[in-house]
């Protein structure tokens, strides 16, 4: 149900009350003084009669009364109308609901959002990507959302799939959960290179700075793909992933050190870091188009100029695929990023994970909202209604879709039908893998096999072994309202850097006097009280 604003609903309630009070007052005509004794033990029989009928009934209506629910979502799914599929019929059956989807593209869907938020008009529940806490948080600030805290003695199996420390992890300012998360095995983002392109060279991986350095000026000079031509890219740098990971650091992202946190691009290695990439850049090693607007390093990569980059594990399977249809000798592979002196560990991502599932790491899919006009007296039919989907049924459901339609069990596990396999599209066209992901426990890791190519699923499964677990999701008031500016700082004075059009001193320099301005050491040591509060 569509929440309208409050006011509305008090003019429901009460006009419903005065229609029902009427109703009861209505008078007919009335019964002699002077009754027998058999009619009245003849009318209380039939009144008592008629109660017991009448509570029956009502418990039977309570019991098979649908829960009518309306859900939010971020994005438009183009595979299949979430509104009109057998899964979600199936949903509606086992969950004893009706649900009704919003949908807004990822241009326009935060201004629809606030839209509707504003206006008292807002879905249910509002689903939204994992990179959107500090909006859900500021939400919940503003008393637009209901914590879902108190909600998880209601629901066991959520209550068991989401650990206590990950839910501090996304709690506001407040001390109020308003985002649920779902666990989901998921690729991340990691170090990719042609592994076809080490062998034409006689290369091995890479496993320091210098070593990098030689494989990044191999692939742009010395003809790897073995066509003859000088056409191939050394590194692809579409983000400073690429370039501050060898130094232990994400581009963007708190990194703990020392007992304390600070913002990977305020610390000191991030310096080491852009006079790398400036080097590459001015020793034409690495793609210096980067910059400009329309730079697509997917096409790149996918047409063979590209052999070492940063991708999430779905678009490599993509590229992998494409520069298969041209050179069927073409591979690409996950390795691990290779290691500056002193760093301990390269960073390809820092990944979203929610635990450990069979020794290796879980994602993390989503952020679910609970609007705060959400009815009282419908919260245990909610509660059920998303706790089922943290239950191995629900896992099946949302995943797989309908045994014997596109998944069987065979030995006890779901097994994709020969007609889905190797094509996730068709997949998702019938509702199934990836459409349904507002809420639940999603297992998809021992499918993955079905769906792609051995190599890419291979390349899947590597990806979250070579993540570093993300561990500070929260933020501060100051990050909220300055962050977004310092982040875009960021990468105008460090593509500046790269590029060379400001020398390394003056451009860091540049960049610290600007941290400062904006309010940088605020927020680190506002980030930092609420860390030594969370680790307690």
């Amino acid at each position: 149900m569509l929440q309208g604003k409050k006011g509305s609903k008090l003019i429901c309630f009460f006009t419903a009350a005065i229609l029902i009070l009427a109703a009861l007052s209505g008078c007919g005509p009335q019964a002699p003084a002077a009754t027998t004794a058999a009619a009245t033990t003849a009318a209380a029989t039939a009144a008592a009669t008629t109660a017991a009928a009448a509570t029956t009934t009502a418990a039977a209506t309570a019991a098979d009364e649908v829960f009518e629910i309306s859900i939010f979502m971020n994005s438009v799914n183009s595979n299949v109308d979430r509104n009109d599929n057998p899964v979600k019929s199936l949903i509606e059956e086992r969950t004893n609901s009706k649900i009704k989807f919003f949908e807004a593209t990822g241009d326009e869907w935060k201004q629809k959002l606030a839209l509707m938020l504003s206006s008292g008009e807002a879905t249910d529940l509002i689903y939204v990507g994992i990179g959107d806490i500090n909006l859900v948080n500021q939400y919940g600030l503003d008393n637009l959302l209901q914590d879902w805290t108190p909600l998880f003695d209601k629901m066991p199996n959520a209550n068991n799939r989401i650990s206590a420390d990950l839910r501090n992890n996304f709690k506001a300012t407040d001390g109020k959960l308003y985002a649920l998360t779902s666990p989901r095995d998921v690729g991340t983002q990691a170090l990719f290179m042609r592994t076809d392109w080490l062998d034409n060279l006689g290369l091995p991986i890479p496993k320091t700075l210098d070593e990098y350095y030689e494989t990044i000026k191999a692939f742009r000079n010395d003809d790897p793909d073995q066509n003859g031509q000088k056409d191939t890219l050394g590194l692809m740098i579409q983000d400073n992933e690429i370039i501050t990971g060898p130094f232990g650091l994400p581009k963007w992202d708190w990194v703990e050190e020392d007992g304390a946190i600070i913002l990977s691009a305020a610390h000191p290695r991030t310096k080491e870091a852009l006079a790398f990439g400036a080097k590459l850049i001015s020793e034409d090693l690495g793609s210096p188009d980067f910059a400009v607007t329309g730079y697509n390093q997917d096409e790149l990569i996918s047409a063979g100029r590209g052999g070492i980059f940063t991708a999430v594990s779905s678009g490599a399977a993509a590229m992998l695929k494409n520069i298969q249809a041209e050179n069927p000798d073409g591979h690409l592979a996950v390795v691990e990023m290779p290691r500056a002196d002193g760093v301990a560990k390269g960073v390809s991502s820092y990944a979203n994970t929610s635990g450990i599932r069979d020794g290796h790491p879980m994602g993390i899919q989503c952020l679910l909202m609970l609007n705060a006009d959400f009815p009282a007296d419908k919260i245990d039919e909610l509660t059920k209604f998303i706790d089922w989907h943290f239950t191995e049924e629900g896992n099946l459901v949302q995943t797989y879709g309908i045994e014997g339609e596109t998944y069987e069990m065979i030995e006890g596990k779901p097994s994709i039908l020969e007609a889905f396999q190797n094509d996730p599209l068709y997949l998702r066209q019938k509702g199934a893998w990836d459409v349904y992901l507002y809420a639940g426990y999603i297992t998809q890791r021992d499918n993955w096999n079905q769906l792609w190519a051995p190599e890419a699923a291979q390349n899947m499964y590597n990806t979250m072994l070579m993540s570093v677990p993300k561990n500070v999701y929260y933020n501060t008031a100051t990050g909220d309202m300055h962050g977004n500016e310092l982040n875009s700082k960021r990468e105008e004075i460090f593509r500046q850097i790269i590029l060379g059009t400001i020398g390394l001193d003056e451009g860091w320099d540049q960049w610290m006097s600007e941290w400062k301005r904006i309010g940088g050491d605020k927020w680190t040591e506002e980030m930092n009280e609420r860390y030594t509060q969370i680790k307690g």
